[in-house]
């Protein structure tokens, strides 16, 4: 690599050149590299703080435990108020279906588990936690597996179960754009490696 003009080089150049420099070949060259990063480092605007983008992603987090909330009240409310619930539950009653009731304990569960988990990574976002990034691209990555694996591998298995609610289709949605907008944008944005540093 040529370091003879390394005076025009972008800042990702200066690093990358950081990486392949050898002081045996170039002596004081990766001193005068590093003060150049330096220098252009302090003249670049500082991008920290929940501004611009992280705007909406604060406003998927503040919204998404309410969101969880609704599905489980639109698809689980009307069977525990009208005995459904009961009946499927009651081994020997004539709704009792052990895998469904199975089925239906294990998805309230998982919406439940999904909501304490956006709930987490609210706390992290908000206290600007280092981790963050890595818990948000984690936590939609389940939501959106989870969530499709119960709408077209584990719903079509029991017959028994109410028509898939349009709730669930949005959320599912949702989770797609959520994984697709938000996990590129944390992976590469310079305001969220500059917020997220504690």
């Amino acid at each position: 690599m040529d370091y003879s003009g390394y005076q025009r080089f972008t800042l990702p150049r200066l690093y990358k050149a950081l990486d392949t420099l050898t002081e045996a070949e170039h002596p004081g060259l990766r001193a005068r590299i590093e003060a150049r990063i330096r220098e252009l480092e302090s003249n670049e605007p500082k991008l920290e703080g929940i501004r611009g983008w992280l705007i909406p992603v604060a406003g998927w987090l503040v919204i998404t435990p309410f969101r969880l909330g609704r599905i489980l009240y639109g698809t689980y409310f009307d069977l525990l108020w009208d005995g459904s619930w009961q009946a499927l539950m009651t081994p020997g009653s004539s709704g009792y279906d052990p895998a469904t009731a199975h089925f239906f304990v294990s998805e309230v569960g998982l919406l439940l588990g999904l909501a304490v988990a956006d709930l987490l990574l609210a706390f992290l976002f908000f206290t600007r936690r280092r981790v963050f990034p890595r818990w948000f691209i984690a936590i939609s990555v389940a939501s959106l597996l989870l969530l499709a694996s119960d709408v077209w591998i584990v719903r079509p298995l029991f017959q028994r179960l109410p028509a898939l609610s349009p709730i669930i289709m949005r959320e599912l949605a949702y989770d797609l754009v959520r994984c697709l907008a938000g996990i590129p944008y944390v992976l590469r944005s310079r305001r969220v490696r500059q917020t997220f540093t504690r």
